[in-house]
């Protein structure tokens, strides 16, 4: 299973991508918004996990965007910040 991890913040996107990596998952890192949507339409993952809060496009506008290319395999993650919707 290939999975596209989408997460702007390094020291956490290596220690999920290592994780998942020892539980025998391939993992592709994508530490913006706009790199991660690229990914996610060339390589065609089987799960992508996608950060809310990213630089560049945030996770919301992403998720629209696979939606509409067909691209509905998709998990939101993020943690409450000052800039967080509610």
């Amino acid at each position: 299973m290939h999975i596209l991890l989408i997460e702007d913040q390094k020291k956490l996107a290596e220690n999920v991508k290592a994780y998942l990596e020892a539980e025998h998952y391939a993992v592709t890192l994508a530490l913006d918004g706009k790199d991660g949507f690229e990914k996610a339409m060339t390589l065609s993952p089987d799960v992508i996990l996608l950060d809310v809060n990213l630089p560049g496009m945030d996770g919301y506008l992403i998720c629209t965007m696979l939606r509409q290319h067909k691209k509905t395999c998709l998990s939101l993650c993020s943690r409450p910040g000052p800039n967080s919707r509610k």
